[in-house]
């Protein structure tokens, strides 16, 4: 019963996390962004958001190390402690260009994707004992899943860095081609296998998150990619960013089912 409330409050914070990584890439896209108020999508609103999902991510963590030690999730819970207090701490010294934003920037998403897998983790299906596939070989399926969460990680890093102006877009255009290539031979791969209850099932949720994002991406990039003064077009923006949030998390507990789930590679 304890581990159902941990998930219940996990996705709670999950929810959280995903509104402070739209809020902050919302305030970031816009032309002239509105500090002077605290509505959820300008920079002081953002700030606010952070701070409730910060204190709530930290009580995720101290639950998670207080959780029994064959759920597995105590490691996450270090890294979502040290995560929230370095997010907390870039945040303070918060620029709209500066190095110290960029990095706030690209923890949030990194953070949301520690709590989904403490979610995922604490789930009643993760607590079975899972139910073994073969890998087929190459390219091995352990290798593909991580090298994919890699490519997502770094793709959302450039993501961040086009939008804090270090950096033009074209290397995340190109970056966003490789990582598709990745992501739809895994979900290829997965659904090729026979028929398992959990691996199948999420690398179709992969791929539908994927074919969002890629439509996103598209859209933004039609109608122009930089800062914009109107609010459809910085919403879809900052769409494309929370998405890509969500990309980088549903990557990683597929690649965290398939260390579970799949034997040889």
């Amino acid at each position: 019963m304890k581990t159902v409330w941990l998930q219940a409050y996990a996705w709670v914070v999950a929810a959280g996390a995903l509104l402070a990584v739209f809020s902050g890439a919302f305030a970031m896209n816009r032309e002239v962004p509105a500090s002077g108020d605290w509505k959820v999508f300008s920079i002081t609103g953002h700030w606010a958001v952070s701070a409730g999902v910060g204190l709530l991510m930290a009580g995720l963590a101290i639950w998670s190390l207080l959780a029994e030690k064959g759920l597995g999730v105590r490691p996450l819970g270090w890294m979502l402690l040290a995560g929230t207090a370095a997010t907390g701490g870039l945040g303070l010294v918060f620029g709209p260009t500066s190095f110290s934003g960029m990095a706030h920037a690209m923890l949030g998403p990194l953070l949301l994707a520690a709590v989904v897998a403490i979610a995922v983790m604490a789930s009643g299906s993760w607590r079975r004992e899972p139910q073994f596939v073969q890998d087929r070989g190459w390219p091995s399926l352990r290798g593909l899943g991580r090298n994919s969460v890699v490519l997502a990680g770094i793709q959302v890093a450039l993501g961040v860095a086009f939008r804090h102006e270090w950096m033009g877009v074209m290397w995340h255009i190109l970056m966003a081609m490789v990582l598709v290539i990745f992501l739809l031979a895994l979900v290829v791969l997965i659904t090729m296998l026979p028929p398992h209850p959990t691996l199948k099932p999420l690398a179709i949720t992969l791929g539908a998150i994927l074919f969002v994002q890629v439509f996103l991406g598209l859209t933004v990039v039609s109608i122009g990619s930089g800062k914009s003064a109107n609010l459809i077009v910085v919403g879809l923006g900052a769409s494309h960013a929370a998405m890509g949030a969500v990309t980088l998390a549903a990557t990683v507990v597929l690649y965290l089912e398939i260390r579970r789930s799949v034997r040889g590679g």
